[in-house]
């Protein structure tokens, strides 16, 4: 018994010894939350809960949550996606990770869906926009009847709100708008 319990502490302690360093460099900020690497400063505003409940353009109902967080040491950037199915029960719908691209510097996401979907897409920051946010842009390759979307999100001045519009193409030349919505910080 004695020799499990010093074989427990000498793999403790040489945890501590090789992760002790990567527990400092995650630790978090003086408002005790954890920060982005700078090159992913600029989600630091999405960071929370956020809710849509509206309706696309085609008229149909929606009703989403967004769970945004910092992962490891600040070099990712994690989104859950929780919706409602056609019976109101709601269901994790998409999870997406963000990173910057150490080869190229693009800001890449990694987006998996409930069906087991998985897309790989490169973004673009615009800094151009209103109100001191950038507006973040993506488009891939969809699936079914609309193979093409692209869509931006764009941070209000009083961080209580973004922007969304989406955009659905059949052969990614002409796009129609299907959403034009806002996302509202959960609580405000």
């Amino acid at each position: 018994m004695w020799q499990r319990l010093s074989l427990l502490r000498v793999g403790i302690l040489a945890g501590i010894m090789l992760f002790g360093n990567n527990v400092v460099a995650q630790s978090p900020d003086d408002t005790g939350t954890p920060r982005l690497k700078d090159n992913l400063q600029f989600f630091a505003p999405y960071a929370g809960t956020w809710e849509i409940d509206g309706q696309w353009m085609a008229g149909g109902d929606i009703w989403a949550r967004n769970d945004y967080s910092i992962g490891m040491n600040g070099n990712f950037f994690r989104a859950l996606t929780w919706s409602k199915n056609e019976a109101g029960r709601v269901y994790q719908r998409y999870e997406t990770i963000w990173r910057i691209a150490p080869d190229s510097g693009a800001l890449q996401s990694y987006g998996f869906t409930y069906d087991g979907t998985v897309t790989v897409t490169e973004s673009e920051i615009d800094d151009s926009g209103p109100g001191g946010h950038p507006i973040i842009r993506a488009q891939w390759q969809g699936a079914g009847a609309n193979p093409h979307i692209k869509q931006e999100v764009q941070m209000a001045e009083d961080e209580k709100s973004y922007a969304w519009r989406v955009w659905s193409s059949a052969d990614g030349k002409e796009w129609t708008q299907i959403m034009d919505g806002t996302w509202r910080k959960s609580g405000d």
